[in-house]
C-alpha cells in the first residue's frame, strides 16, 4: 500500500461545466415528457428488440429474405420515431398552393 491516497480536486470552472450539463440533460428529459407521442417512443425498444428476436429466427431456419425485411423495417422505424413528428410533415400539395 502506498499510504495516502491522491485526490484530484475540480475547479470552480469544471464544477459548473458540470452542473451546466446536468442542466441540459435535465431539460432534454423534460421536453421529452412533455411530447404528446411520449409513450409511443417509450415501447419503440421493446417492440425492437421483439423484432431482432424475430429475425434471428427467421436466419435460423433460413429466411434470410424475411430477415433483411424486418432489418429494412426496424431501422425505418428507428428513423422515425428520432425525428419530429410535427416539423417534418411532409404531404401533397394542394390545388392551392
Amino acid at each position: 500500500m502506498n499510504g495516502k491516497r491522491a485526490y484530484n480536486r475540480r475547479s470552480d470552472d469544471q464544477r459548473i461545466a458540470d452542473l451546466e450539463a446536468q442542466i441540459e440533460s435535465i431539460r432534454t428529459r423534460t421536453e421529452e415528457k412533455a411530447r404528446p407521442d411520449g409513450p409511443v417512443l417509450k415501447a419503440v425498444p421493446s417492440v425492437a428488440r421483439h423484432l431482432r428476436k424475430f429475425a434471428d429466427k427467421c436466419h435460423q431456419f433460413g429466411r434470410a429474405d424475411l430477415a433483411n425485411s424486418v432489418f429494412a423495417f426496424l431501422a425505418g422505424l428507428e428513423r422515425a420515431a428520432e425525428s419530429d413528428p410535427i416539423g417534418e410533415r411532409r404531404g401533397r400539395k394542394s390545388n392551392d398552393e
